[in-house]
């Protein structure tokens, strides 16, 4: 049985960062940042509701080492070209 690997998304903005520490079993990189750009735009409009939008905050994506493997810009969650790899 093949083991589904564990990822971390810390999210960083004008605040600060938030860390995650539950993670998430995703199948590989890809759906990692599939997954961090559903979550970038969820944030984006809850913020839009608050009448705020910052598209320079960035979510880093983290295996289970806590090592960053990728890099989602919540711009890029809006024009489709996500993941830079540090």
């Amino acid at each position: 049985m093949r083991r589904v690997p564990r990822f971390y998304f810390t999210v960083r903005d004008s605040l600060g960062e938030t860390d995650d520490y539950e993670g998430a079993n995703l199948t590989g990189v890809e759906a990692a940042i599939l997954h961090a750009a559903t979550a970038a735009r969820s944030m984006m409009s809850d913020s839009i509701k608050r009448g705020q939008l910052e598209l320079d905050a960035f979510i880093e994506i983290e295996d289970k080492d806590r090592i960053v493997v990728a890099r989602l810009y919540f711009e890029e969650a809006i024009s489709g070209h996500y993941g830079q790899v540090p």
